[in-house]
């Protein structure tokens, strides 16, 4: 069970990481740079971290 939890943390981690990416680089763009991660940040992202679970 420890493994699991830890797994779970990695991919809580990971997710957060490249969606913190993506918002940065939409600010760059000329996207929305409030500094706060939204839900719409983690949607665009589930497909490719689903595939990497």
């Amino acid at each position: 069970m420890k493994l699991v939890g830890k797994y779970i943390d990695i991919f809580v981690t990971e997710a957060f990481l490249r969606s913190k990416d993506e918002r940065k680089t939409a600010a760059k763009n000329g996207g929305l740079a409030d500094g706060f991660l939204q839900v719409e940040d983690l949607e665009k992202l589930a497909p490719q971290l689903v595939l990497d679970f």
